[in-house]
């Protein structure tokens, strides 16, 4: 599989992080989370960029997630 990256921008407050990344990403719920746990997700808030790890995070409108999976990498 190819590496996927994407940058969305959240529209609503309280979107489900699993439901906004599987509909873009294409890739199942199970590997969305390890690819979580792993640090493959960013979150752009204001000017403050921190990595996401936890599927229950608070999104708000205007959050920018930047997702970045590489099966290859994540498997090492």
């Amino acid at each position: 599989m190819a590496p996927i990256e994407l940058h969305l921008e959240i529209d609503a407050d309280g979107t489900p992080l699993l439901d906004a990344l599987a509909d873009k990403s294409g890739l199942s719920r199970q590997r969305l989370k390890e690819a979580l746990d792993k640090g493959s997700l960013w979150r752009t808030r204001g000017r403050n960029t921190r990595r996401i790890r936890r599927v229950k995070t608070a999104l708000a409108a205007g959050d920018q997630l930047h997702f970045y999976y590489d099966r290859a990498i994540l498997d090492r």
